[in-house]
């Protein structure tokens, strides 16, 4: 029973991690930037074939521009997956925006030199046909800027504070949405830690600032981890993101949107589903709880 239910738990870590990298690759600015990046790729390439005579402009060739446009901006979006999937490498890449201006001016000064009388060849009939070389190098530099830009304001820009003010932060916001914590928090090491007991007391809320990074789980009554979660699994990287989250999950689970799910009297995750039968059970004993219920 043991081992089912340890491979029941693996099960669920891993639909965890599944479901963390498709919010980190599938949202609303992804979209935005795959489609930013697009439209100036299909406007780059065709200003470029349209400097060769030759090159009628008309239904024939917008498939292939199509095609080019798509091939350039998937190329870029796989180099750049660490970037959105490490969440130390994108912390990185936010606060040193000066190297996206770089990169993005080595870009369109790569498709400019492209054009350049003595680099680029020129056709009989007038026409120019662009080094071929470098204008990849500069489509490839400018599309993967467009496809990993992030407009941050000055709230953002809290992901620079140390450890003490960054507990501070948290410790604010979870007061000011949950009164109740005000004599249930500690600091040790300038970490941030609040357990809030349930009723009976046979389960523990905690959240922790520890590592500069909002975790939430469930404690036993003896005191030993049932659960728990990062807010970057919730694809929040900032502090200002990372604290909404948070106080959204833990209002989910005192008003009972988020159920306790249970696994031979252990703790196991959460839950929106109330039908106990969608649940895999391997032959264990499974109860769904909410919090007020504890």
């Amino acid at each position: 029973m043991y081992k089912e239910l340890v491979l029941h738990g693996k099960k669920i870590f891993i639909n965890m991690i599944l479901k963390n990298i498709y919010k980190k690759l599938i949202n609303k600015t992804s979209f935005i930037q795959i489609t930013i990046a697009l439209i100036v790729s299909i406007l780059i390439i065709t200003y470029l074939l349209s400097l060769d005579v030759h090159n009628e402009l008309n239904s024939t060739v917008i498939l292939p521009i199509l095609l080019m446009s798509g091939i350039a901006v998937g190329v870029c979006f796989i180099i750049g997956l660490p970037i959105r999937l490490s969440k130390q490498l994108n912390n990185w890449w936010i606060r040193h925006i000066y190297v996206q201006v770089i990169i993005f001016i080595l870009g369109f000064a790569f498709l400019l030199i492209s054009l350049v009388n003595d680099i680029a060849e020129r056709c009989r009939c007038g026409g120019i046909n662009p080094n071929i070389t470098l204008m990849i190098i500069g489509l490839i530099l400018v599309i993967f800027i467009l496809l990993h830009f992030y407009f941050i304001n000055k709230s953002k820009t809290k992901r620079e504070m140390n450890q003490k003010e960054f507990s501070k932060y948290v410790l604010d916001g979870m007061l000011k949405q949950f009164p109740q914590f005000i004599n249930h928090f500690k600091i040790e090491n300038d970490t941030m830690t609040i357990e809030y007991h349930s009723k009976s007391g046979m389960l523990t809320l905690w959240i922790t600032t520890q590592d500069n990074e909002i975790t939430i789980g469930f404690d036993n009554i003896e005191g030993n981890c049932y659960w728990h979660t990062h807010m970057s699994q919730y694809n929040s990287y900032e502090s200002e993101d990372e604290l909404r989250e948070a106080i959204k999950l833990i209002n989910n689970i005192m008003t009972g949107n988020e159920i306790i799910v249970f696994i031979n009297n252990i703790a196991n995750h959460l839950t929106k589903n109330t039908d106990i039968n969608a649940i895999e059970n391997r032959g264990n004993v499974v109860e769904l709880k909410r919090w007020n219920e504890l």
